[in-house]
């Protein structure tokens, strides 16, 4: 499944990589990335975090601190997490 990130990633498609990229590259990728994280994790991720950063600032000195796990998606979750969204309406006064 790496493969196929790395390749979401520099836009090549996988069976191009498969036959240009060695063992050893493809380690080497792998290398890389567990330096550098990339991926769509990562992205949300980052964009989680920036949410956290907003609400807390936004939000009353009583409210609760939100963490960027709070801003994750939960693929294949049925059912939205309605607490989490009562949360940030009391801590940004939306009601």
């Amino acid at each position: 499944m790496f493969l196929h990130k790395y390749a979401l990633k520099i836009g090549w498609p996988v069976p191009v990589l498969s036959r240009i990229m060695s063992s050893s590259d493809v380690a080497e990728a792998m290398a890389y990335c567990s330096i550098e994280p990339f991926g769509e994790w990562r992205e949300d991720y980052r964009a989680a975090l920036i949410c956290s950063v907003l609400a807390n600032i936004h939000s009353g000195t009583k409210s609760k601190k939100f963490s960027a796990k709070d801003f994750m998606p939960e693929f294949g979750k049925v059912q939205e997490d309605k607490q989490l969204v009562n949360d940030i309406k009391e801590a940004l006064s939306i009601g």
